[in-house]
């Protein structure tokens, strides 16, 4: 009987499933058509835990950059840090990231000022347009 549930857990640790989008080694070889996925062991999780693709790995730590956590990413399931190599200094990248939201920040001003001149320039026109044939009756 214990050599059954070794049986079974040894031919469970060997099937790659990612943990981020569920997809297994053997659907990529079928999707794919023979072009396998990088299949990556990015931490200390052991099991069907442990693999995940690196595209979807870099599609997690992108999205965890976007909601705004700089800080170190870890993984979800057993916390050890991501190792992450930027192929720059992490403080240029930080300063890169902050000009970028101060630009989009600026960016969304500049339209709601453009919008808001816009708009002084339609009611201006409109107004003056409005002056205009009050005034031009001919008052005999």
């Amino acid at each position: 009987m214990n050599d059954l549930n070794n049986t079974v857990l040894n031919e469970d640790s060997d099937k790659k499933i990612c943990w981020v989008c569920l997809g297994s080694e053997s659907e990529d070889i079928q999707i794919n058509q023979g072009n396998n996925s990088i299949w990556i062991s990015p931490c200390l999780c052991s099991g069907t835990c442990k693999w995940v693709h690196r595209e979807c790995l870099n599609a997690y730590i992108d999205q965890k950059w976007t909601d705004g956590l700089m800080a170190n990413i870890n993984c979800p399931i057993c916390q050890a840090k991501y190792d992450i190599d930027f192929g720059c200094p992490i403080n240029f990248l930080h300063f890169v990231i902050h000009v970028e939201r101060i630009v989009t920040f600026f960016n969304s001003s500049y339209l709601a000022a453009s919008v808001c001149h816009a708009s002084a320039q339609v009611l201006r026109l409109y107004s003056e347009s409005f002056f205009y044939l009050v005034f031009s009756f001919d008052k005999r």
